[in-house]
């Protein structure tokens, strides 16, 4: 990546868009740092009891691409805790043409 990207969206695993602010996700769509952009969706509490997947959809006049679409899936080991997992981020890093998704972190 030279060029930030021209929009990023989330959608579950239903092709359902997510809204940032919306049901306690928010989405951080990043900025452009070297070579690389990084997006977050944080997902809510209620949501991270089952292994969900989402998608992440770019698009970059770069590159070509609009709405093009990478799986991103949310694993839950275990419903007890030792952390506040209130809130888990899913981290989906843009670099070059390649599409690598990150860990698990909690906020």
């Amino acid at each position: 990546l030279t060029t930030a990207l021209n929009g990023v969206k989330w959608t579950k695993a239903d092709n359902t868009e997510i809204t940032s602010g919306s049901g306690g996700f928010v989405i951080e769509a990043g900025t452009l740092s070297g070579n690389t952009q990084t997006t977050i969706l944080t997902v809510p509490a209620s949501d991270n009891t089952l292994d969900t997947t989402y998608n992440c959809l770019i698009t970059s006049t770069e590159h070509g691409k609009t709405d093009d679409s990478t799986s991103v899936s949310l694993k839950v080991f275990s419903k007890y805790s030792c952390f506040d997992i209130s809130n888990l981020r899913l981290i989906l890093m843009l670099k070059q043409n390649l599409f690598n998704y990150g860990a698990l972190n909690s906020k």
